[in-house]
């Protein structure tokens, strides 16, 4: 997905280890950032600051949306309620590329699809428009 845009950016929503909790020991999220580091990320979590991220080019978001503005793929990495509240609607105005991997399955897939997103989650095939 990445190798095909210049200057790619990533929005990853969710930093803490699960949803309501403040501890960032073994963040599936923390582990994956360390993998990113080529890219800029945005990063938003209703608890968990910016700070606690170890990458070169992390900027903290005020929302989920806003962390997705401008993003060509949106990582949902913890399943807080509040991203649950996201319109997939809204994510298609702001985001320059067109794919969602929610290993959660946090947000609608089949709205996320319908909208023109390539929706990844675990346990399913990705859906794509087709």
């Amino acid at each position: 997905v990445l190798n095909y845009r210049p200057q790619p950016r990533i929005a990853v929503l969710g930093l803490a280890y699960k949803e309501n909790a403040h501890s960032i020991k073994n963040s599936h999220s923390l582990a994956l950032i360390t993998h990113l580091t080529d890219w800029p990320i945005q990063v938003f979590d209703p608890v968990v600051q910016a700070s606690a991220v170890s990458h070169p080019d992390c900027a903290q978001a005020n929302s989920p949306v806003e962390a997705a503005r401008n993003a060509d793929v949106l990582i949902l990495m913890t399943p807080w309620a509040e991203f649950k509240a996201i319109k997939p609607a809204d994510l298609c105005q702001v985001m320059r590329g067109r794919t969602i991997i929610d290993p959660f399955q946090v947000l609608p897939g089949r709205e996320c699809e319908a909208v023109g997103f390539t929706y990844i989650s675990l346990g399913q095939p990705p859906r794509d428009v087709k």
